[in-house]
C-alpha cells in the first residue's frame, strides 16, 4: 500500500516495493496539491505536479532499448501501463538491467519528494548548471530539505511569472553527489509555506 511509504526518510528496499505503489504514492500524495512558498526575496513559488509527470521523475525515460521504434517509458503512456500493472519493476530490468541500475536511486528515491516539499529549507533561483554538466536538464530553481539531506534535491521549471509570483513544476529528481547541483549557488529562505488539496483522490 502507498501509504506505507509516507513515514519513510530513506530508500526502500527495491524487493519491498512496486512500480505502482510509488506511482500511486506520488498521486494521492503529490498530485492533488498546490503548495505555496513565499521567499525572503520577496518572491512567491507556487508549485503544482503535473499528472503524467512521475516517469520523468522517477527517471523511466532513461530506460530504453537501441530499437529506434521503442516508445520511450514517458507521460500519460508511462503513466497507463504502471497503472495497469502492465508496467513493473521487473519489465524495467529486462528491457535495459545496466540503464535500470543507473536509474534504481532515482526510482526509490521519488517518495521523498513529499518530505522535500513538506519540510523544505531554502531554495535556489535561478540555478545554474554546474560546469561540464550533460543531462540538458531545463531546470530553473532548486528546492531541498534537511528530512531527507542534501543528497536529494528536486529541480523545478517555471511554467509561468506573474510579477514575483513564479507558476512552476517539478521536472527531474537528483541524486546531488558531493553537493555538485547545490555547491556555490545562491540560495533563499522560506518565510511562509501553506499547502492546498485542489484535487480528489481517483486512485483506482
Amino acid at each position: 500500500m502507498p501509504e506505507t511509504l509516507l513515514p519513510l526518510t530513506v530508500r526502500p528496499e527495491l524487493s519491498k516495493i512496486t512500480l505502482k505503489q510509488l506511482q500511486d504514492f506520488y498521486m494521492l500524495y503529490l498530485y492533488p496539491y498546490e503548495y505555496k512558498y513565499n521567499l525572503d526575496n520577496g518572491i512567491t513559488v507556487v508549485l503544482n505536479f503535473e499528472l503524467d509527470q512521475f516517469a520523468h521523475l522517477a527517471g523511466l525515460h532513461y530506460i530504453k532499448t537501441n530499437d529506434r521504434k521503442f516508445k520511450k517509458y514517458k507521460g500519460s503512456y508511462a503513466y497507463d501501463l504502471i497503472n495497469s500493472g502492465d508496467l513493473t519493476i521487473e519489465e524495467l530490468k529486462k528491457v535495459n538491467r545496466g540503464e535500470f541500475n543507473s536509474q534504481k536511486q532515482r526510482l526509490l528515491s521519488t517518495h521523498l519528494i513529499y518530505h522535500i516539499v513538506n519540510a523544505p529549507n531554502e531554495f535556489i533561483i535561478d540555478f545554474k548548471p554546474p560546469e561540464g554538466d550533460k543531462s540538458k536538464m531545463q531546470t530553473d530553481l532548486i528546492m531541498h530539505s534537511d528530512k531527507v539531506g542534501k543528497s536529494l534535491v528536486l529541480g523545478i521549471r517555471k511554467v509561468d511569472i506573474d510579477n514575483n509570483i513564479y507558476i512552476c513544476a517539478p521536472n527531474t529528481l537528483l541524486i546531488n553527489r558531493n553537493e555538485k547541483y547545490t555547491d556555490g549557488q545562491d540560495t533563499f529562505k522560506i518565510n511562509e509555506y501553506s499547502v492546498v488539496k485542489k484535487i480528489k483522490d481517483e486512485i483506482e
